[in-house]
């Protein structure tokens, strides 16, 4: 009998543990969400509470061009008796991957940090089914040290941000109105062709 109430004590306390993992998993994968998003489409917030340490996110600024996406910006690790230390980060995106991150991190002196979840990233092919289940395991590899969260951050704001270089996205030419010039048919500058159907039209029904 005490051998059967042992072993399911241990059963509960393991399924307990499992739960407690879960949990704690989830939150992870929910608060890095939630910067990336703020860096991603703003505002700035400040002393948002990821992984055990409070930061301080800034909206990043993104240059596209028709084969890549770079994203740049800033995160502050907010301090209550000293100056913040900084994290700035650049990140490269092309059809789909991420190219490249660099993050440097300034502590009263800049210099480049090592990231650890850099090397999963470059070169893989982001899948929107696969993203969630990247932040969860970004959450379940955390260490308890700050600068792994800012480096979870960036890799989740890597993932999050939509690449425009993949064509699936619609273009600055095509967003443009009707009947302004456009950059079309190998960079020849044309005018939408709606705008000028309508000049026959109106002179048939005056000749009427």
């Amino acid at each position: 009998m005490c051998t059967l109430v042992f072993r399911l004590v241990g059963i509960v306390s393991l399924v307990l543990i499992a739960m407690a993992t879960f949990t704690l998993s989830v939150h992870a994968e929910t608060r890095l969400e939630l910067a990336a998003q703020h860096a991603i489409n703003g505002p700035e917030v400040k002393k948002i509470k990821v992984m055990n340490h409070e930061f301080n996110i800034k909206k990043a600024r993104v240059v596209r061009t028709d084969n890549s996406t770079t994203i740049t910006g800033q995160i502050s690790h907010h301090l209550s008796f000293r100056d913040d230390d900084q994290v700035y980060y650049t990140i490269s995106k092309s059809n789909g991957r991420v190219t490249s991150i660099e993050i440097k991190i300034d502590r009263g002196g800049l210099a480049p940090y090592a990231s650890q979840v850099a090397g999963k990233l470059l070169g893989v092919k982001i899948l929107e089914e696969k993203i969630e289940s990247t932040i969860r395991e970004l959450g379940r590899s955390y260490d308890g040290n700050w600068e792994s969260a800012a480096d979870a951050i960036v890799a989740t704001i890597a993932l999050k941000y939509p690449d425009r270089s993949t064509g699936q996205s619609v273009t600055p030419a095509q967003r443009r109105p009707w009947g302004v010039q456009t950059a079309v048919n190998g960079g020849a500058n044309v005018r939408d062709q709606r705008a000028t159907r309508k000049a026959p039209i109106v002179r048939d029904q005056r000749s009427r």
